[in-house]
């Protein structure tokens, strides 16, 4: 589901009338201040990174030796899905939490960083850990945290860190193989750069539904399959009216999520704080690193006892993926500087011309 730009400026009239009940409480005693913060998710309950943030609130906690407590909230416990970029940046609630894809018609880039660009991030024989650790260091070491916390900013919003989700994770209710199986299929995903990917290859590209209706959508037909990380099997439970997993369909084998803060917040401490929510973030995604270890070893015990089906995609349908995502990274190129300076950065890191 995507932030539209009308529904952005809507969002933010929305955002202002809910600005004055969530301010940040903070009592300043220029050596100790105590903050008040909340945090929410654009993910539910039951998406492994949203269940692990409980991880990153407890650190924040601890590193600022108690001066700073974030509640942490799921999709859509405070704001809906759409309103949770925009509220983050009026300062209605202090930080987000998820991924640049959900919010790419407002920064594009985000497409790019989180994977919605297909094939962008495929490293099928990397580990979550070898391949989160691999983009977190092109981060910080390359360059793209400038250009990343540029785009954010024009938004009022600071971005903190990344964090993995794994690889991206597609359920059937059909058994598909090829081209011809896909062809007409419904398909839930999170549009922008992967919805015209997807349509490019067969699939018909849904918006997003909100996890609370995903599974009632697929008994129902509504949808024939969804994309989401393997917490859609393990969290959710989807693969009991989707039980046929699409392993290699290739989207992106390493997401990259975000922490975002408000720019005005992040502002308003002191060095020492700063530092702490920067450790904290830091601490999370090592965390989810190990959390997201733990997952695909429980997915594949699921595979072992017949619990979930393995249904790969044939080398015809792999080569055109690849073929269709490749003009793709030339267009986004074209359409957005940033989004242009990250692929060349990525392309560079993974040797491509």
């Amino acid at each position: 589901m995507k932030i539209k730009t009308t529904g952005f400026l809507c969002s933010l009239v929305l955002v202002i009338l809910l600005t004055i009940p969530f301010i940040p409480t903070v009592m300043t005693t220029a050596s100790a201040a105590e903050y008040n913060w909340k945090i929410q998710s654009v993910w539910g309950r039951g998406d492994l990174s949203m269940e692990t943030l409980a991880y990153f609130a407890q650190r924040v906690s601890e590193r600022s030796k108690g001066r700073i407590k974030v509640e942490v909230f799921a999709e859509p416990e405070i704001l809906p899905l759409p309103e949770v970029l925009p509220a983050t940046s009026k300062g209605a609630i202090e930080m987000a939490h998820g991924g640049g894809a959900v919010w790419s018609m407002v920064v594009p880039s985000g497409d790019v960083l989180f994977g919605s660009l297909s094939r962008i991030w495929d490293f099928p024989d990397k580990t979550v850990t070898e391949g989160a650790t691999m983009q977190r260091k092109w981060i910080f070491e390359s360059g793209a945290v400038d250009i990343i916390r540029k785009e954010y900013a024009k938004h009022n919003l600071h971005w903190i860190d990344m964090h993995t989700a794994g690889s991206v994770c597609h359920l059937s209710t059909k058994k598909v193989r090829t081209l011809k199986d896909i062809k007409g299929l419904k398909l839930a995903d999170l549009g922008g750069w992967m919805g015209q990917w997807h349509a490019a290859l067969g699939w018909v590209p849904v918006e997003m539904l909100p996890a609370s209706e995903m599974e009632m959508a697929l008994r129902l037909g509504t949808i024939n399959a969804l994309t989401w990380d393997l917490s859609a099997i393990t969290g959710f439970k989807w693969h009991k009216a989707a039980p046929y997993w699409v392993p290699n369909e290739g989207q992106v084998t390493h997401i990259i999520q975000d922490i975002l803060i408000n720019m005005d917040v992040w502002k308003g401490l002191p060095g020492d704080l700063k530092k702490a929510i920067e450790g904290a973030a830091e601490d999370y995604f090592h965390k989810c690193n190990e959390e997201y270890e733990k997952l695909v070893a429980q997915v594949m015990s699921m595979v072992k006892s017949g619990e979930v089906i393995e249904s790969p995609l044939d080398d015809e349908y792999v080569k055109a993926s690849y073929e269709e995502a490749y003009k793709l990274w030339d267009k986004a190129s074209k359409e957005d500087p940033a989004s242009a300076a990250l692929i060349k950065s990525i392309k560079e890191l993974r040797g491509i011309k």
